[in-house]
């Protein structure tokens, strides 16, 4: 097997903990912050790779270091979780650099305010365009870094992305409702949460109960970073795609969305005839969406974009609709000539292949 390279960069910044009460930042191997955001942002690359951490009882338990027993592997959460294949270290390609014009006084700058905001107990970590924040054990901070947002971000990149953020994106970790709540109450006013989790545009912001588990953290991820590459991407495949990755299996080179708790909200509308036609799914706004029976065109997207995976369309779609949006804003089109007939006849092939499937929690 061919070893892809690792980047000596994303080591050197993914070992940074920013904690308040040491009055600066501390890394393992002691090496320079000045060195490490020149590597970050010139895309050096090492062939020695990352450790595999050893059992902890603190691992988020949506989120399974590789050459973890698979046994439970998947426990069901209504964020669903994101599960990573048994796969070694060596075969997990390099992401592409980040595009961050962030200077290494600007990333020092701007994480110690992050921590002065939030206040005592928080560490904080930089991973590619991403500042992490969070209240939870050191260990299980690093482990969602790597096994979480590292790897999900890479294979979003590898599947999708050609333009990165050039900006730095916040993802506050709460580990518990309590903070989740209070937190984003006295920073932005936020109120009426959902339990899991939300990404916040304004702010550049992903404010999660990691508590809840880590599905809706990859589902957010998503939103984020497909916002410089595709941003005028419509509501229903934005949704769809975010959370068909909700609950997915993290292979070498892509994720790939599996089964979760949508599924049964999509079962009920087909066997009492309430379906949304899948002509008006992919017209429908942003409001519409979000509006009445959101529930049922999130599970409908959803279980769409599984369909395109098990068809191996899905990225093609994604990269021919984002190429070529003024084309068609819908989607229609390029569906219609991905699978190569008219969307009636695809929504009877998908619809008979939804009556195959199988969902135990």
């Amino acid at each position: 097997m061919r070893t892809s390279p690792r980047r000596k960069e994303s080591k050197l910044l993914r070992d940074i903990v920013y904690r308040p009460d040491e009055g600066g930042v501390r890394m393992r191997n002691r090496v320079v912050l000045a060195v490490a955001v020149i590597l970050l942002f010139t895309g050096c690359n090492s062939s020695v790779p990352a450790d595999k951490p050893a059992a902890n009882p603190e691992a988020p338990r949506s989120t399974i270091p590789a050459g973890a027993p698979r046994e439970g592997a998947v426990p069901e959460a209504p964020a669903g979780p994101a599960v990573v294949e048994n796969e070694s270290a060596e075969s997990t390609p390099p992401a592409p650099e980040p595009t961050n014009v962030t200077t290494e006084a600007d990333i020092r700058k701007k994480t110690k305010k992050l921590l002065d905001e939030l206040g005592e107990g928080y560490i904080a970590g930089i991973e590619g365009p991403f500042i992490v924040l969070g209240n939870i054990p050191e260990e299980r901070f690093r482990q969602i870094i790597r096994y979480t947002i590292r790897a999900c971000s890479d294979r979003m990149y590898q599947q999708y992305f050609t333009k990165k953020p050039k900006y730095t994106i916040r993802v506050y970790l709460f580990g518990d409702d309590t903070s989740y709540r209070q937190t984003a109450k006295r920073l932005w006013n936020d109120t009426g949460l959902s339990p899991f989790g939300y990404y916040k545009p304004s702010e550049r912001a992903l404010v999660m109960n990691i508590a809840t588990g880590t599905g809706t953290l990859v589902h957010e991820m998503f939103h984020a970073l497909v916002e410089p590459d595709f941003p005028d991407i419509p509501t229903w495949f934005n949704e769809g795609v975010a959370s068909l990755y909700e609950c997915c299996q993290v292979k070498s080179d892509k994720l790939i969305g599996l089964m979760n708790w949508r599924f049964p909200r999509l079962k009920r509308a087909l066997s009492e005839n309430k379906l949304v036609p899948l002509a008006d799914l992919v017209v429908t706004t942003t409001r519409q969406f979000y509006g009445r029976g959101s529930d049922l065109h999130y599970s409908e997207a959803r279980y769409f974009c599984m369909y395109l995976q098990k068809e191996g369309l899905l990225e093609k779609f994604y990269k021919k609709f984002r190429d070529n949006y003024e084309k068609d804003t819908t989607g229609r089109k390029f569906l219609e000539e991905l699978l190569g007939k008219k969307i009636d006849a695809i929504e009877k092939d998908w619809l008979k292949w939804v009556k195959t499937l199988k969902y135990e929690r």
